[in-house]
């Protein structure tokens, strides 16, 4: 049976068990998904329940349970020193030995850790998250040349490796990770327009498709397809092939146990690492049925190194006879293509996008070539950009799917552990740093699905004891200035500024109402005069999953405006105002401080334009470029003169992936 296709479905058809279920999802009834429908849940024994069986309760486990710990107190503070913190062995046993002091004078026996053995002891007496290490030796069997023979020929080299079979095992049966799995594979859509959009990894083609032959093999359907993406470690495949091949039962953090049928993925890796994977040779492309020759693989590509940017300004010097738009028009297009392949959210009109500035990039790239500045654009890495959109309708979006997350584990497993070694004879000692980091992270997640650690330590004691902390307010200014309004505009110099306040207040009560329409008794009011607290920053929170970012995808800004930044010059940060939260992009906000969208700063009779806001309808911060023109400017000339000597401005949507997202 083939699904793979599935379009825009009727939801009557949820009834049908050969069918895909429809259901809607998110907020609004927007999307609708087409689920796979082989997917069923069963026992621990392997058998089959019916659809809608609920799962069995977590383990039962008392609120006191802090096993291998004696309390919450021990378990944070092991949990500090070792994860947050990182600790010296030096600097802990120097620590507990003050706060054992300290419990000694005020007539307490009870000490938390004697030193850092005894820490480390307890850490690695915790039941969970227990992967153990494994180790094989390699030799080198070949013939080793009685002349010029180097020492690693003869050398044994140890290889250590967690079984990567109990690894998933446990990464499936982790509660943390219950409500961030899609356990069938699904196509999204628009409800408005029935059109496709990509997000997540099992939104794609390739997991659809890889469920189809799953259910369609007796002997493995109704199993749950777990597709395994990796980075590295190429034994994986071998530990996982069983899995592959016969379905085993797997227990899934929400409390289900399934049948499950491991799938290789998609494979995160430098080209380097690629040509090593894919048995290939330098500069051919890596993607499997990729008939492009190595000489031609694309003549219209764009260099990145250094050398050859530097080589190109160079080349513009010395020629200068063609056109310089050619130039900036295949940057670009080359750039707008980067930022588009990071959207968190890939719709067919996105992929439409991403074939246009491909195309504008080959037509105007061609500058590079007929300069004679590059001879070939034969480079794999570039070549691979013309594969994006066929692997987006197979992967889904590729946002976070990159080798920076490969290195990201690089440094918290390896160069973080190593710094904290003695750094003599170091292996052993950063798996043990390694193994004790994964227990502490295993106890977390047991301790949080158990409602153990909400709040703090101090204030669970404090509970214990039946005693009522001081309350405060940690999100408190901590420095405010008060003014009256009148004070406020004679020092801002805005005369009129009463008057803004009062038409702000107005809007507020009565938002969008015409002034004819707003009651009499109202408008006869006297303005307000009286007090009004001043804060020099604000706090912007928005959802920008492709930028570096929070939980779920928070990002967090400060946008200050300080008449004397750090005793200096005045500091006014630029900013994103949302004046038609219907309107899309820059159609709906304006910039205050005062595509490449161009703006202006707003004045009434040559007088500066000021308008009162509600601080929610502050979105963000934003960058402005001036308009320069031909001339140098003075050196007297700093960053902070530029916003009041310029007059026409680009908002810069280059920013960030969030800044190209709302400006474009």
């Amino acid at each position: 049976m083939d699904l793979g296709d599935a379009g825009a479905m009727d939801f009557g058809d949820n009834d049908n068990p050969t069918q895909p279920m429809v259901a809607f999802f998110g907020t609004g009834d927007w999307l609708y998904r087409n689920y796979h429908p082989f997917s069923h849940p069963c026992d621990p024994e392997g058998n089959f329940l019916p659809l809608g069986t609920p799962p069995p309760p977590l383990t039962d486990k008392t609120p006191d349970d802090w096993t291998p710990y004696k309390s919450q107190v021990e378990f944070e503070f092991a949990d500090y020193l070792f994860t947050k913190n990182q600790t010296t062995t030096h600097s802990i046993n120097h620590l507990l030995n003050m706060w054992a002091a300290s419990l000694i004078q005020a007539g307490s026996k009870a000490t938390l850790f004697s030193d850092h053995r005894h820490i480390y002891k307890t850490i690695n007496n915790t039941p969970l998250g227990d992967v153990k290490w494994q180790l094989f030796t390699v030799k080198y069997t070949g013939e080793i040349p009685e002349e010029g023979a180097v020492p690693w020929m003869a050398d044994s080299h140890e290889v250590w490796f967690c079984d990567p079979h109990e690894v998933v095992h446990n990464m499936l049966a982790n509660p943390d990770f219950a409500a961030e799995m899609d356990l069938q594979p699904y196509h999204e859509f628009m409800t408005e327009n029935d059109k496709r959009q990509w997000k997540d990894f099992m939104s794609g083609d390739w997991a659809y498709n890889q469920a189809d032959m799953i259910s369609e093999d007796t002997d493995t359907h109704g199993s749950t397809f777990v597709p395994v993406i990796l980075g590295s470690d190429k034994t994986t495949v071998s530990n996982l092939k069983l899995g592959m091949m016969m379905p085993e039962v797997a227990h899934f953090g929400d409390g289900h146990y399934c049948h499950v049928i491991y799938g290789l993925g998609p494979y995160i890796a430098d080209y380097e690492e690629q040509v090593l994977l894919a048995c290939i040779v330098q500069r051919w492309c890596a993607k499997d049925r990729c008939l492009s020759h190595r000489k031609t693989l694309n003549e219209i590509n764009l260099p990145c190194s250094r050398l050859h940017i530097d080589a190109l300004i160079e080349e513009w010097i010395i020629q200068g006879s063609f056109s310089c738009m050619d130039v900036v028009c295949a940057f670009r297009a080359f750039l707008e293509f980067c930022y588009l392949v990071c959207h968190n959210i890939l719709t067919e009109k996105s992929l439409e996008e991403i074939q246009d500035t491909l195309t504008c990039f080959h037509r105007y790239h061609k500058i590079f070539k007929t300069t004679g500045t590059i001879p070939t654009f034969s480079l794999p890495r570039q070549h691979s950009m013309t594969h994006y959109i066929h692997c987006i309708r197979l992967f889904d979006a590729p946002n976070g799917l990159c080798s920076s997350i490969t290195e990201s584990k690089h440094i918290k497993a390896v160069k973080e552990p190593w710094r904290r070694s003695s750094q003599y004879n170091t292996l052993g000692q950063m798996l043990l740093t390694n193994q004790c980091l994964d227990k502490l992270g295993a106890s977390c997640v047991d301790f949080c699905t158990h409602g153990m650690l909400s709040g703090t330590c101090l204030s669970s004691v404090l509970a214990a004891l039946d005693v009522i902390a001081d309350s405060e307010d940690i999100d408190a200014p901590t420095s405010v200035l008060t003014h009256t309004i009148l004070a406020l505009a004679n020092e801002l110099a805005i005369p009129h500024l009463v008057d803004l306040v009062w038409d702000f207040l107005i809007e507020q009560m009565y938002p969008g109402m015409i002034l004819a329409a707003i009651p009499k008794s109202i408008m006869d009011y006297h303005c307000y005069e009286g007090r009004i607290q001043i804060f020099n920053f604000a706090v912007s929170m928005f959802f920008a999953p492709s930028d570096l970012s929070g939980i779920g995808g928070m990002k967090c800004e400060h946008i200050c405006v300080s008449p004397n930044w750090r005793n200096g010059h005045a500091c006014k940060d630029c900013m994103f105002v949302i004046t038609d939260p219907n309107a899309h992009g820059m159609q709906g906000m304006d910039i205050a401080q005062t595509g490449l969208w161009m703006v202006e700063p707003s004045s009434i009779d040559n007088h500066a334009h000021f308008v009162v806001i509600h601080v929610k309808s502050i979105f963000r911060s934003a960058h402005l470029i001036p308009v320069y023109g031909t001339e140098l400017l003075p050196a007297v000339i700093k960053s902070h003169h530029i916003l009041n000597i310029f007059t026409l401005f680009y908002v810069n949507k280059y920013a960030d992936h969030h800044a190209f997202e709302i400006a474009s």
